[in-house]
């Protein structure tokens, strides 16, 4: 069987990048990723970072209803298993995609309705997640 992969060559010992000098420092803490999945806020690096930090297990990113790929589908930011006696489901509201709009309101309006026996629902919105710190206290404080 043929093999048509490209072939991978590394960097001869002095290779040093273009504009190496030019490094440029955003101040911004890099992202990792949550169960292998690319964070699509610096609010959910911080509440998975805050969720580590506690020691919760989770769940992140867990299509419900079809996910985006059905009409009514939803994609769940964060279930947390080791919270007792029921999980909790975390989604976080940025003010970007998410102000407040009756989609939203009914959003977790059919959250609760639907998980109301099996897990307890956490909305957080950006005015709960301004850092790092105060993202892991709300989460302390609440779960």
């Amino acid at each position: 069987m043929r093999d048509y992969r490209f072939p991978v060559t590394k960097p001869s010992i002095g290779y040093e990048p273009l504009f190496s000098d030019l490094a440029i420092d955003t101040g911004e803490e890099p992202m990792g990723l949550i169960e292998g999945k690319k964070p699509q806020s610096k609010e959910e690096w911080w509440i998975a970072l805050a969720l580590w930090k506690l020691g919760h297990d989770f769940s992140y990113q867990v299509p419900v209803f079809g996910g985006y790929w059905v009409r009514g589908g939803q994609i769940l930011d964060f279930i947390v298993h080791s919270t007792v006696p029921k999980d909790t489901i975390i989604q976080f509201n940025g003010d970007y995609w998410h102000v407040g709009s009756s989609e939203e309101i009914f959003s977790q309006q059919r959250l609760e309705a639907e998980y109301r026996d099996r897990a307890k629902v956490l909305v957080m919105w950006s005015e709960d997640a301004p850092s790092k710190e105060d993202t892991y206290t709300h989460l302390r404080r609440n779960l």
